[in-house]
């Protein structure tokens, strides 16, 4: 008995392996790419958390307070402040700006991390604020009944630090694209 081969049949049996072949290969590399597509978002949320563990290794936090000696003159404020970041405050400086817009200044201080510092400023004189020190960030107030007290400073990783009391604090890379806030040049 002879056989006989068909091959058309046989051309359209090696169409459809070749096509299921394919097909498969195609949803491997499909699967492939959004697994490797999930696995770089993963990577890249990572960095984000390991930048910002970092930063926060890193960052001051400055709780300052000013109280003003009524009927003292020239005007005077104890000042309080504590660094309650776990990085040291660099370059730190404070001004306080007082009812009749006298301003008490002080400069170039450091305060290491946990440390705590108390003394009294005396005012300078009447004259404009720094500019920028007092202002809010774009889209925000000052809360009521907060005086202008405001810190400034620098972490060990250059980045710059503002406290303005009861706000968020700010801060400022120097390696940012955004120009830098006036109140960094004070």
């Amino acid at each position: 008995m002879s056989v006989v081969t068909n091959w058309t049949e046989v051309a359209a049996i090696a169409e459809f392996v070749a096509a299921a072949v394919l097909t498969v290969s195609a949803g491997a590399l499909i699967a492939s790419a959004v697994e490797t597509g999930s696995l770089a978002r993963k990577t890249e949320t990572l960095g984000i958390h390991a930048q910002l563990d970092r930063e926060m290794r890193y960052r001051p936090y400055i709780v300052a307070t000013a109280v003003m000696h009524p009927g003292v003159r020239p005007t005077c404020w104890d000042v309080f402040l504590r660094n309650a970041g776990v990085g040291p405050a660099l370059e730190c400086s404070l001004a306080f700006v007082g009812d009749s817009g006298e301003i008490g200044q002080r400069r170039n201080l450091v305060l290491d991390s946990g440390e705590r510092l108390q003394f009294t400023l005396v005012k300078t004189e009447v004259m404009p604020h720094p500019e920028g020190l007092f202002n809010p960030p774009a889209g925000l107030s000052v809360p009521g009944g907060s005086r202008n007290l405001a810190v400034v400073c620098t972490d060990v990783l250059g980045i710059h630090w503002r406290f303005l009391n009861g706000m968020t604090p700010e801060s400022w890379r120097p390696t940012s694209d955004e120009p830098a806030p006036a109140w960094t040049a004070w």
